[in-house]
């Protein structure tokens, strides 16, 4: 909503949102539950709503200052990579995107892969051409996360995953990035996708942190975008069984993001980035660095936890 700016109704909300609610005749509606809240006893109403303010005003004190931009050292130039795994594109509207398409490797998180995302976003954060970044998989694979010889070297306890953070590059990112999953997102996959402003699933594609199936505690900031991102149950639960759930079954389940045919997934990320884009990029950067300011310092205590657990498991 902040991002985008477009108009929606209240029964698109209450899609999106079953908490949200949706009445045509919201008038009525508003009177029955006021007329509900004022059969219950006021000592203890005006004790909850007390609370309710108080809880209010500590959240907006906590909101971080409002960042003013520095881009005089940035250049605007074209985008060009040496990778033969990802590929950059961006438009006459600074929209980006940034395709992972190491086929032969399903997308994993090979060298050559994660070396061609830190350059992509390098340049992207120079460049001040760049208004929104789309990032995207390949056929029916978003990222399938860690290769074997990194997991076994962080169970070794030769590496720990902390040694290269691809996996937070979209929430790093100076300008707004739409992680369109059209494929499969697996384990740091799927934390690389969630960790972007916004994030749209596909219907049929598989998501899941295999962690424990793997014999060791979640890392990579899995323990906290999970939980944040699918919802408390549904992030607990497939870090808990590491078990897999498709789009469509995660929308049942309550899922917030948009769930889309795999077909539409990245026409529909593209879309949003216009309009994302149609905004100054130094609003755009301003108001990413102001809501992230706070996600940065519990993604880095989840890390710590995280390195915690695997100090004690391994």
């Amino acid at each position: 909503l902040l991002l985008g700016g477009e108009v929606h109704t209240g029964a698109d909300l209450q899609a999106r949102d079953r908490s949200v609610r949706a009445s045509e005749d919201a008038l009525a509606a508003g009177l029955q539950l006021g007329g509900a809240y004022a059969a219950l006893a006021t000592p203890q109403v005006l004790s909850l709503q007390g609370w309710s303010v108080q809880q209010t005003v500590d959240l907006l004190a906590a909101v971080p200052a409002w960042f003013e931009q520095d881009d005089s050292r940035a250049r605007s130039e074209a985008l060009e990579l040496d990778s033969d795994v990802v590929h950059l594109e961006l438009d006459e509207q600074g929209v980006v995107q940034v395709h992972m398409q190491d086929v032969a490797a399903n997308n994993m998180l090979t060298d050559a892969l994660v070396a061609g995302l830190e350059s992509a976003f390098a340049q992207i954060n120079q460049n001040p051409a760049c208004r929104t970044v789309v990032l995207t998989g390949q056929g029916n694979y978003f990222c399938s996360g860690g290769t074997q010889e990194t997991l076994l070297a962080i169970h070794e306890g030769r590496e720990q995953f902390t040694d290269r953070k691809v996996f937070q590059l979209a929430m790093d990112c100076d300008v707004p990035v739409i992680a369109a999953l059209q494929g499969h997102g697996i384990g740091a996959g799927l934390v690389l996708g969630l960790f972007a402003d916004v994030a749209l699933l596909s219907e049929e594609s598989q998501y899941l942190s295999p962690y424990m199936d793997y014999g060791f505690t979640p890392g990579a900031g899995a323990t906290h975008v999970l939980p944040s991102a699918l919802g408390v149950d549904l992030g607990r639960e497939g870090l808990f069984s590491g078990q897999s759930l498709s789009g469509s079954q995660m929308k049942q389940r309550g899922l917030l993001q948009r769930v889309l045919p795999r077909s539409s997934v990245l026409a529909a990320a593209v879309s949003l980035a216009r309009r994302v884009a149609s905004h100054p990029r130094e609003l755009l950067v301003a108001l990413k660095k102001q809501w992230t300011t706070s996600q940065v310092v519990v993604r880095d205590a989840a890390y710590e936890a995280e390195l915690k657990m695997h100090a004690q498991t391994f």
